[in-house]
């Protein structure tokens, strides 16, 4: 690194925290630790910090209160918040809050250390480029789609969809076959930032069990 760069890491569990620092520290960052928001936000109020990595579920004031009022002061350091439930409301309202990235807990050093890249403008190391998904169909974006809904459940549903659209969170639709789950897809894609981009389908159930965690991750 070119300086050192420091790092606020914001857990109520000890040895979560611990375990953050230590992954970090190991990377060259220099570290500080705070065990709730209260100490975090003093912390941050009285010393210079290049970023903060926050759990969201804290007791006290937890992260998202946290992130609020640090962002409602003014603050601009990079946030990356921490959450035991990928795809929660809780990382809806943190993006929406102005988190700068996400990771679900626990947390994987390599994923950590790469959000961290990502959040100062850095090319994190690459992995192995895996095989491109077989059986898979891409769907440039059309001009335009219409999601048209009347009644209440279906309204809530649209309303759901526009708050998520314009998060970077991963969703994971349920329901029957033939309910509208690629609709909905569809809809939360065309009004997301990746609009411009292919719409990517692929068929899980194609492909082999043994094969399936290779060619998509």
């Amino acid at each position: 690194m070119e300086r050192d760069v420091a790092v606020l890491v914001v857990d109520d569990d000890e040895s979560s925290r611990e375990f953050e620092r230590e992954a970090l520290a190991m990377a060259g960052y220099q570290v500080r630790t705070a065990a709730s928001g209260g100490e975090a936000l003093a912390m941050l109020s009285g010393g210079a910090f290049d970023a903060v990595l926050l759990d969201v579920r804290m007791p006290g004031m937890d992260g998202l209160e946290l992130l609020e009022s640090y962002r409602g002061s003014g603050g601009r350091v990079p946030m990356i918040v921490l959450s035991a439930m990928a795809g929660s409301d809780d990382i809806v309202k943190a993006m929406r809050l102005g988190a700068t990235d996400y990771l679900t807990k626990p947390v994987d050093p390599s994923d950590l250390l790469a959000s961290m890249a990502r959040a100062f403008g850095r090319q994190p190391a690459l992995a192995p480029a895996a095989a491109p998904p077989r059986r898979q169909e891409v769907d440039e974006p059309p001009e335009e789609r219409t999601f048209i809904a009347h009644s209440a459940a279906m309204l809530r549903v649209k309303r759901l969809v526009e708050r998520i659209a314009d998060t970077d969170v991963p969703v994971l639709l349920l329901g029957e076959s033939g309910v509208g789950k690629e609709v909905i897809a569809r809809e939360i894609h065309t009004r997301s930032r990746r609009h411009a981009k292919p719409f990517l389908k692929i068929n899980c159930a194609a492909l082999p069990s043994e094969l399936l965690e290779s060619e998509l991750f």
